[in-house]
């Protein structure tokens, strides 16, 4: 493996083409920067995101790996020790920028020791870009989804980056679908995309607990609207917004973070989303434009829509797959094809291992009926109960 190590804001070069700035300054006018449609005849504006026909300018990908030898930050899988966990990370990791590759997509991770990772690479084929940033963040020693805290750190980071529209996806994620164009299109009109997974949260733990924890982290009277920390995705002045907010309510997080239903990321930006909103920034939902989905493979507390229908979108998360996902990223194989007959393979078995669990048991019951119990029924279907010696 390939791992190369990029410092700086992470700003492509300075090359006019076709009335675009490749450095993140564009010309083409009629556009939208927000909501505002903006005409530019002459100098370049201060905040322009715009798109050239379905090419991605100043566009980039990001995963965050975030390692502490004193917090096991594994998630939905279980891991020998730091440096297996480091070793699958950074193998999904591998996964997903090989598929984003295939759509024709960078992506970068973003760690605190490139060292550690490159280390974990070392035999495995293919490229990573790899970039460190300053993590400022104070996460309470021992927390859930330790790790997972440090995306605000990424949020600031993208907050200085010079007009580039930045994404930030978990690393146990596939691409594995074009991009639709309603994603360009947010992107050209400066729209920030999230994932809204109310759907998912609200059946396994209620709306008034959800609601509840809102307000206990942003003082308002929640709607109760909470969302994925799989997927977010903005230009510079919505990660900039998103901290700032972040800033005011994260010691109220912090305060009630023992009788949260859940801890991470996902509590914290939930709450500053919600007041963004009510002062007005535009956030698309990325979830039901089909750029992204959370599929489970197995029985999560609430009654999920079919694999069918979530392998529609652009990313698919896969929480409690990562162990497969690092097999794909060891083999090198990101295409669609190779997911799908794979995965199909893995859920068949899933589904027998399943299977022959419930039959054991069921025949387990049987044993235990025939030796015990006597019954009319099991006699005259000749399942009389064994006699023990000496009786």
């Amino acid at each position: 493996m390939i791992c190369t190590l990029t410092e700086g804001s992470g700003v492509a070069p300075s090359d006019t083409l076709g009335g675009i700035n490749w450095a993140g300054r564009r010309f083409e006018s009629g556009c939208y920067v927000g909501r505002t449609p903006v005409r530019v005849t002459g100098r370049p504006t201060q905040t322009p995101v715009l798109c050239l026909k379905g090419v991605l300018s100043g566009m980039s990908f990001y995963g965050l790996l975030h390692l502490d030898h004193g917090e096991r930050s594994a998630v939905n899988v279980k891991t020998a020790d730091f440096d297996e966990q480091v070793r699958l990370y950074a193998l999904c990791a591998v996964n997903l920028s090989n598929s984003l590759a295939l759509q024709g997509k960078q992506f970068t991770l973003i760690t605190n020791k490139a060292g550690a990772v490159r280390s974990a690479l070392a035999h495995t084929p293919g490229e990573l870009d790899m970039r460190e940033i300053p993590f400022k963040t104070v996460v309470p020693k021992g927390v859930d989804f330790y790790s997972a805290h440090h995306k605000i750190d990424c949020f600031r980071y993208f907050s200085g980056l010079d007009s580039q529209y930045a994404a930030l996806i978990d690393l146990d994620a596939i691409c594995i679908n074009p991009f639709p164009v309603s994603f360009d299109r947010n992107i050209a009109r400066g729209i920030a995309m999230c994932y809204d997974i109310s759907d998912q949260v609200i059946p396994a733990f209620g709306a008034d607990r959800i609601s509840a924890d809102l307000e206990a982290i942003n003082g308002l009277h929640s709607e109760g609207r909470w969302y994925g920390g799989e997927f977010i995705c903005g230009p510079p002045e919505f990660f900039g917004k998103l901290v700032e907010t972040i800033e005011t309510i994260y010691a109220n997080y912090v305060e009630n973070i023992s009788s949260l239903h859940h801890v991470g990321d996902e509590a914290p930006v939930s709450a500053a989303l919600e007041i963004m909103k009510l002062n007005g920034t535009q956030i698309a939902d990325a979830g039901t434009l089909g750029i992204v989905a959370r599929h489970w493979n197995g029985r999560p507390p609430f009654i999920p829509r079919p694999f069918e229908h979530m392998s529609q979108g652009t990313i698919l998360h896969l929480p409690n797959d990562k162990l497969f996902l690092a097999k794909l990223g060891r083999s090198g194989k990101a295409s669609k094809q190779a997911f799908f007959k794979a995965y199909d393979l893995r859920r068949r078995n899933y589904l027998r291992r399943k299977l022959k669990t419930v039959d054991t048991a069921l025949r387990d019951v049987l044993r235990h009926i025939r030796t015990h119990y006597t019954n009319p029924l099991l006699d005259t279907l000749g399942l009389k109960r064994k006699r023990r010696l000496g009786r």
